[in-house]
């Protein structure tokens, strides 16, 4: 009886063995501490405590080697002060990045900085390789992070689900003189049901606000602030839209309450120009305050040895889609340098993740992407690919400033990105709420009080929320703001 109980509590130790494959927990411990300290600096932060909670094994294309990767708990300290949501440094989506977590897994951020002493709790991962007798930590972007956001509008909901949800608007609309509103609604199918779901909030004077694709940053946020607002005893409504040319349009007529814009498409739909120059200005519309920054980064590989953006005349460039943002930056960039199309080899306009893979497979020479940084498509072709951010020089920068003036500078610092050594001087344009100048100055008040005394709640859909701040709330800012918001920042 003994001999056999003995055997059963080896088999135990042997499969608990097998679980624990890979490094141990201390060596997983030092791991992470070498990765906060390689891609930050040491001394700024300890790993007080971590506790392994499970692993599976993975593997990559073209590469037999045994893979795993290992799911953990850690406390990580704050030895010094320091602001995870400062534009010019190192933030949190950079920490992120090095502990191979999800914007969930990163507890206890202080959007006005942490003090030293201070915890950040963190649900991370951590991938390695076999190698010989050893493990080997390598790079790894976690399942679901980082996915491209498609370009346009979502895919369309089936017929039936359309029918449904008009029947459902349509009788929030009787009992009233509706036979306008359900003419309105009649109209179609998809834009129909988005014009009444908007139609609806407004009607209800309920808080509504139009964010962006169903599987971009401003969507993400804006559901965020729609729970929230919720969450505070107020009816809100996020709507999913084509974006930033579309939301000024819904904020400058009064078709919703706020709306998410780059500041550059708000500065072009106010006064009429660049992609507005054949509308009507938008003279209606005011801001209320930036969020976060959205670099314009040029990424190249190291290996081409480019330096400045004028020598990449002669040279193949993807420039982003055409009417996207990406492209418009880009081009005012290239304006600036002196650069027209016709200069270069070969001028593409693909989405950002496919111009990304297109450079690391040396189809194209550089990239034009405007993005929050570290942006995820960037970071993981840093991970197989050394990379260089082309930086402005003196003059191009002054040029550049000088000619847009809703461009604002930023640097992005050494290790934003994998292996990147030095830091990148570019511009960025911001992330804007833009509203009608006639909503009323007891709903932007009560507005921004609820936006900004949330920032924790909100950062639990998007990680961009961290950098949500009355310090930089007016950065970037280049439309009236509202009267209320004046009067609220002053």
């Amino acid at each position: 009886m003994r001999v056999r109980t003995a055997l059963v509590l080896l088999a135990a130790c042997a499969a608990i063995a097998g679980c624990r494959k890979g490094p141990a927990t201390d060596e997983l411990k030092g791991q992470v501490q070498a990765g906060l300290d390689g891609s930050f600096r040491p001394g700024l932060f300890q790993v007080e405590k971590l506790v392994r909670k499970g692993s599976h094994p993975y593997q990559e294309d073209g590469d037999d080697r045994e893979r795993l990767l290992i799911y953990y708990d850690a406390e990580i300290l704050f030895l010094e002060d320091y602001k995870l949501s400062d534009w010019d440094q190192l933030n949190v989506g950079s920490l992120v990045s090095v502990l191979g977590a999800k914007p969930l897994g990163v507890r206890g951020v202080n959007p006005e900085g942490n003090a030293k002493g201070e915890a950040l709790s963190i649900y991370g991962t951590a991938a390695f390789v076999k190698e010989g007798d050893g493990w080997t930590r390598v790079a790894h972007v976690p399942a679901g992070v980082g996915e491209e956001a498609p370009e346009g509008r979502p895919e369309k909901l089936p017929h039936q689900l359309y029918v449904e949800e008009l029947q459902e608007i349509a009788r929030e609309f009787k009992g009233k003189d509706g036979a306008e509103d359900l003419a309105y609604v009649e109209e179609g199918l998809a834009e129909v049901l988005a014009g009444a779901r908007r139609r609806l909030g407004k009607s209800k004077n309920w808080v509504t606000i139009a964010t962006g694709s169903r599987a971009g940053e401003y969507f993400a946020l804006g559901k965020a602030l729609e729970e929230s607002l919720k969450k505070g005893g107020l009816n809100a409504r996020a709507y999913d839209t084509s974006g930033s040319m579309e939301n000024v349009a819904l904020a400058g007529t009064g078709e919703v309450l706020y709306a998410f814009a780059q500041n550059d498409v708000a500065y072009m739909a106010f006064h009429g120009t660049g992609l507005f120059q054949d509308r009507v200005p938008l003279t209606n519309l005011t801001a209320l305050c930036s969020l976060y920054p959205e670099a314009v980064q040029v990424v190249t590989l190291k290996s081409a040895n480019l330096r400045s953006i004028e020598q990449l005349a002669g040279k193949r460039i993807d420039i982003g889609p055409e009417d996207s943002g990406v492209r418009v930056n880009a081009l005012q960039l290239l304006k600036a340098a002196g650069l027209k199309t016709e200069a270069f080899g070969e001028v593409r306009g693909r989405p950002m993740g496919a111009a990304l893979d297109d450079l690391g497979a040396g189809v194209v020479d550089a990239v034009f992407v405007t993005a929050a940084y570290p942006a995820e498509a960037v970071q993981r072709l840093a991970f197989t690919n050394p990379i260089h951010l082309i930086s402005m020089n003196d003059a191009l920068f002054e040029a550049v400033t000088r000619r847009y003036p809703f461009l604002v500078p930023v640097t992005l610092p050494q290790k934003t990105y994998s292996g990147m050594g030095e830091e990148c001087r570019t511009v960025a344009v911001t992330a804007t709420l833009v509203t009608h100048k006639d909503t009323p100055d007891h709903r932007v008040n009560a507005f921004l009080d609820h936006l900004f005394a949330n920032v924790d709640a909100l950062s639990r859909g998007s990680l961009q929320a961290y950098f949500i701040s009355k310090s930089t709330a007016a950065t970037g800012i280049n439309i009236p703001l509202h009267r209320a918001a004046k009067r609220y920042f002053r």
